[in-house]
């Protein structure tokens, strides 16, 4: 899987949650949703999860991208 780096500056508000449903085939009906978080930046690019957590780091901002989500 190839990942770009990201150059600009943001702030845990630029996080962004996208909650995608999970359909039970055989009653084709939603059982749940799972959370996607997103990093979407001032000129409107996004980044998955795998090319911005590392930038976040400690274990309080983890905390503060957790609680965003939430």
């Amino acid at each position: 899987m190839q990942t770009r780096a990201v150059l600009e500056d943001f702030s845990i508000e630029h996080i962004v949650p996208y909650f995608q449903p999970i359909y039970e085939l055989e009653t084709n009906c939603v059982f749940r949703y799972e959370c996607l978080s997103r990093l979407v930046t001032a000129k409107d690019r996004m980044y998955l999860p795998s090319e911005f957590l590392y930038i976040v780091g400690p274990a309080q901002t983890n905390a503060r991208v957790t609680q965003r989500i939430f």
